[in-house]
């Protein structure tokens, strides 16, 4: 019974925050999957496209125009579970120095930038996928519009920077369960609920001051 005991007291219960950071890990992968199978296709084609030249002198007609629409979603669609597993590339040149509390809340900092950048990426991409719209922009050659794919391009990013906005708050939780007077088991909704606020406030700051 003590050994049990034990084991409990040793496991931390999961909070609000690590619930959804699960979450958005488990329901962002299949949004991956299709954006990789989308790569896998063009690069096949690409394959296809070489061999056709060299062997018969006869390219797949503009496939060039087709691969850039195709990387353009396929791409962003992997970027939202890139960031619900942290694959991000991380550059901890003073982490000799920053150790315990320092490290935890510089991590919750670089996820707040973070944010601030893929919000800011999406809502450019936006903005010009509505100036390509409003030109009537399509490729040269099979004239494929390209607003639609530029737009499904910045929603994809959108529903990154939603999974970030997870991600930054798991951060600053972590970053405050380092003090002695705040733990998992008595984090509070109404923190979390803080945090998310906190974040978004942060974010529409950073597009539209």
């Amino acid at each position: 019974m003590a050994e049990i005991a034990t084991t409990a007291m040793a496991t931390p219960e999961r909070t609000a925050i690590g619930n959804a950071e699960k979450f958005v890990a488990k329901w962002t992968r299949p949004l991956a999957f299709i954006g990789v199978i989308g790569m896998l296709i063009a690069a096949g084609a690409t394959v296809l496209d070489v061999l056709l030249r060299w062997l018969f002198n006869s390219p797949l007609p503009a496939l060039n125009e087709v691969i850039a629409m195709t990387f353009c979603v396929a791409v962003s669609a992997c970027i939202p579970s890139g960031i619900a597993t942290n694959v991000n590339l991380k550059v901890d040149i003073l982490a000799k120095w920053t150790t315990g509390r320092l490290a935890a809340w510089l991590d919750a900092f670089g996820g707040i930038l973070l944010l601030i950048f893929f919000s800011l990426l999406a809502w450019q991409i936006y903005v010009y996928a509505g100036q390509l719209a409003e030109q009537g922009r399509g490729t040269v050659m099979l004239g494929l519009p390209q607003a639609p794919f530029v737009y499904g391009a910045s929603i994809l990013i959108g529903i990154g920077c939603l999974v970030q906005v997870v991600m930054a708050a798991g951060a600053i939780e972590r970053a405050l369960m380092q003090s002695s007077k705040y733990s998992a088991q008595k984090s509070p909704m109404g923190m979390t609920i803080f945090m998310v606020g906190l974040l978004t406030a942060v974010v529409a700051l950073a597009i539209f001051l």
